[in-house]
């Protein structure tokens, strides 16, 4: 069945000194029944009254005026209000360019997509490997994709689109964030993913004017101010701690200077110089303090407290490594630079641990579904990992999740990057030292790559550290051990399984047989999992999904490829069979 728009559907148009064409476009959006109109004129001027007083008189249509420029952003905003006040919350809308870039089968299908995820951003999104896209476009566009994804871990195909649907849920979230020109639109990027809003792309036709291929046309972007501002969003924490950071490293110098030859002139000088370093670091955290909590607009007073112990950590880190290695590295020039470097690796953690920790704003949520140990590994582990976008969100019913294994590419990815988190699946030797080391000495270390003897010794050496570390993870992460081939065991794993989908949480099983598998026409999966359906449905009368992910490693999203469930009044043999060769086609087929 066809995907109808929803009644209540806006398209909201920002427009400065638009071009007469603007109301031919308008009228062709409105030719949808469905459709009505909010513009914002942004300060055109007397010049360009009487298109807006064209707009004006078409039918379901809403006409807003700035009596004087205010930007993009502030358009936006205006509109945003207006529907915030005067529009019911079962709404969707989309904003769309006023120059005709965004044709109406486009708009359309953005918004259609909006509607059926009401928790998303839908972006229409060009295609700048097309020869009619402007060289100063792709350049621009690859540019921001590159530095949204290396530093928030946005990946987007198109970051500057302004084609956007969304439902009303999302205007108080949008309002909040900062800015009025071009660059409110990043900034509402970037805000909406620390928020934990998914993000949807719907491909669009990449529409430019002749004028505009021979980039003759005079467009309201300035390129260097609004570059800047652009760029100003996407560097203004990390610049201010850069800076927060600079500053409070000089005072310490200077400080220690004044102080270890101006002070305490009648003590020792070890005396004095131990003083002189207590009070110039002393003061100069604090600056840091202050400056830092601008930069990551940390409130109350938790962040005192929570700053001086990851200060304390630090130093006393710093100076641990830097008496280590006093004992091998005899010249101070070396000594100095290797602490140097040290510190620097220090400060990239310091960077990340007080962006999300330190200053990070209070959450009423006080329950955790992993464990203490888990969540700090995780912490750590993340600024390492590619970054993937799920295209998917959680879902109302508990649900059984499947994906390729790859020799951990799965596992790994999945539980760095899932916008919600899940139980997995993993092997039961994996739970305890004994048998974790020697899976890892006798196969993952050893005799998968190579059985030389100087392998084998650096393969145990690794393996007893891994099974040190691995089984706590495992535990604090609640997987769920299993147990194949081991009889009654086996249907511990499963009963297990049962317990958490009747709380309502979600199971991920990455069911092949052969983990390292490269043949991707010899494939076999594990289907013993298919039995919860049966367990499900005798405890609640409900059938259970099984949905297969897929890890799009060019454009670095987890997708959600299908979902399938069990027939009704088909004998379960029978069904079990149909399951397990549609499950592995959909998790082997590219």
């Amino acid at each position: 069945m066809k995907h109808e728009l929803a009644k209540n559907a806006f398209v909201i148009i920002p427009a400065y000194e638009p071009e007469e064409s603007f109301v031919t476009y308008a009228a062709s959006l409105l030719r949808n029944s469905h459709i009505s109109l909010i513009v914002v004129d942004d300060g055109s001027g007397e010049a360009f009254s009487s298109i807006f007083e064209e707009i004006a008189k078409l039918p379901r249509t809403t006409l807003l005026t700035h009596p004087e420029n205010k930007g993009k952003g502030a358009a936006m905003k205006t509109a945003f209000r207006y529907c915030l006040q005067n529009l019911p919350q079962d709404t969707v809308y989309t904003v769309a360019d006023c120059d005709g870039q965004h044709t109406v089968p486009d708009v359309l299908r953005v918004m259609k997509k909006a509607q059926k995820n009401p928790d998303a951003l839908v972006l229409g999104v060009r295609n700048f490997s097309r020869k009619t896209v402007p060289f100063r476009s792709r350049f621009g566009n690859t540019v921001m994709a590159k530095l949204l994804e290396g530093r928030f871990g946005i990946s987007l195909k198109d970051t500057q689109t302004g084609l956007r649907g969304f439902s009303h849920s999302l205007l108080p979230r949008m309002l909040e964030v900062e800015g009025d020109r071009f660059s409110y639109e990043t900034a509402v990027l970037i805000a909406l993913h620390e928020k934990g809003v998914l993000f949807h792309q719907v491909e669009i036709e990449t529409v430019y004017h002749k004028q505009e291929e021979t980039e003759q046309k005079v467009s309201h972007f300035r390129p260097f101010r609004d570059s800047l501002d652009v760029l100003g969003v996407l560097f203004s924490e990390f610049g201010f701690y850069f800076v927060s950071s600079v500053a409070s490293a000089l005072l310490d110098v200077l400080l220690f200077y004044l102080i270890s030859k101006f002070c305490f002139a009648g003590l020792d000088m070890a005396v004095r110089i131990l003083i002189a370093t207590a009070i110039a670091r002393v003061c100069s955290s604090i600056v840091n303090f202050l400056g830092n909590r601008f930069a990551f607009r940390g409130k109350g007073v938790r962040p005192i407290f929570r700053y001086y112990l990851l200060w304390t950590i630090q130093l006393s880190v710093s100076y641990g490594f830097t008496v280590l290695l006093g004992h091998f590295i005899f010249v101070p020039f070396l000594l100095s630079a290797a602490k140097a470097l040290f510190d620097l690796v220090l400060a990239f953690f310091s960077y990340h641990i007080q962006r999300r920790w330190v200053f990070a704003p209070k959450r009423n949520k006080t329950f955790y579904f992993y464990g203490f140990l888990l969540r700090v590994v995780r912490f750590f582990a993340r600024p390492f990992l590619p970054r993937y976008h799920a295209t998917f969100s959680e879902p109302d019913e508990p649900t059984v999740y499947l994906c390729r294994h790859m020799n951990m590419k799965g596992p790994v990815t999945l539980a760095a990057s899932m916008p919600f988190d899940t139980h997995f699946f993993g092997l039961s030797v994996f739970f305890r030292f004994s048998t974790c080391f020697r899976q890892y000495r006798n196969y993952t270390f050893t005799a998968r790559y190579s059985n030389s003897p100087i392998r084998k010794f650096f393969g145990t050496i690794l393996a007893f550290f891994a099974a040190l570390a691995v089984p706590p993870i495992l535990r604090s992460m609640k997987m769920i051990p299993v147990h194949r081939g081991e009889g009654a065991l086996a249907l511990k794993t499963l009963r297990e399984a049962l317990a958490y989908l009747e709380k309502g949480e979600s199971i991920t099983i990455f069911p092949d047989v052969d983990y390292a598998l490269k043949d991707e026409s010899n494939h076999e999966i594990y289907s013993g999992f298919l039995f919860l359906d049966r367990m499900y449905e005798k405890k609640t009368g409900k059938k259970l999904s099984f949905c297969v992910l897929c890890l799009d490693t060019e454009n670095k999203r987890i997708v959600e490829k299908e979902t399938f469930v069990f027939a009704e009044g088909v004998p379960y043999a029978e069904d079990h069979a149909r399951m397990t060769a549609d499950i592995t086609a959909a998790l082997f087929e590219k």
